[in-house]
């Protein structure tokens, strides 16, 4: 452990004023700043001992921070993070800003390569493969972030774009068979200002969206493409709409996705297109946003066939 310390200090103290690099492992995992002209560390050592909680703050144009066994990627004119080390193998981030194009990434399947690549170079037994992968990014002028082990708040005070995608294998009854079903889920939105929460995904990482509020006007796009195994049909969902605020629930087994005010949805699925002229759109998801049904406030609907026929 004090050889990276050291190394850390040193790739500090070499690269100020240069497009640095530098590295630090804690706990059995790896952080990475990149890209930085100039980096500030505190913490790291102090009378030979390293102290519970980190300091970083890094400038570039823009500078990169990873996360890789959290698969966590931020990148920003402006960095700054504190995080303990709560035991040899448990790292808890608590505080985090990024100003300027600042970027927000959340990569399952980064984290699952580097675990993977740890437990290689350690001879360990390799981390169980996930049946399903998520990437999360975030983008605006400004992310602040608070957090513990479990859970974790992202502020944006600005205007912001939002994208949630994942893709895996789930295992639905179909006419009384058991039949794997491959998948592809995406959210997408912007929005003026707004938060979103972060808990542990499958993996026990900080990257499976858990609520939001997003302020207006907002767009947005939940679109689902599902393929049953041995056939070659592909079933679409989609809703697509602009909404005076969006609110997203996922704390239960069945969740919402609720758009509110002047709400203007367009929908299909099946055979089947839809619009909604309502003061309350509600989709019911599932915990990977599987749309499961929908909800409606006061207005008007329109339901038709994608062939016109009805």
């Amino acid at each position: 452990m004090k050889m990276y310390k050291v190394l850390f200090h040193s790739a500090i103290a070499a690269l100020v004023g240069f497009q640095g690099l530098a590295t630090y492992n804690s706990g059995g995992s790896r952080f990475i700043f990149k890209d930085f002209s100039n980096v500030v560390a505190d913490g790291f050592e102090s009378n030979g001992e390293s102290k519970l909680e980190k300091h970083v703050h890094a400038v570039g144009d823009p500078a990169k921070f990873q996360g890789l066994e959290s698969g966590v990627t931020a990148i920003g004119k402006i960095l700054d993070f504190r995080w303990a080390q709560l035991s040899p193998t448990v790292l808890e981030l608590r505080k985090g800003f990024i100003d300027g194009k600042a970027t927000l990434i959340f990569d399952s399947e980064a984290s699952y390569k580097a675990l993977l690549e740890d437990a290689e170079a350690s001879k360990k037994p390799k981390p169980e493969i996930p049946k399903e992968t998520r990437i999360t990014q975030l983008d605006s002028t400004q992310l602040i972030y608070t957090g513990t082990v479990d859970k974790g708040t992202i502020e944006v005070p600005s205007a912001w774009t939002f994208h949630d995608s994942t893709k895996g294998v789930i295992e639905k009854v179909i006419k009384e068979t058991k039949s794997n079903v491959s998948f592809d889920q995406s959210l997408d939105f912007d929005g003026t200002k707004g938060q979103v929460v972060v808990v542990q995904g499958p993996t026990g990482k900080l990257n499976q969206l858990e609520s939001g509020i997003v302020e207006g006007p907002v767009h947005f796009t939940l679109l689902r493409h599902e393929q049953t195994d041995g056939t070659g049909k592909i079933s679409t969902t989609q809703y697509k709409g602009v909404a005076d605020r969006l609110i997203i629930d996922l704390t239960k087994e069945l969740g919402t996705v609720t758009a509110t005010g002047h709400v203007n949805v367009d929908g299909s699925a099946d055979d089947l297109t839809s619009h909604f002229i309502v003061d309350k759109f509600v989709i019911l998801v599932n915990r990977q946003l599987e749309p499961k049904g929908v909800q409606l406030g006061v207005g008007t609907t329109k339901l038709s066939s994608k062939d016109g026929t009805r």
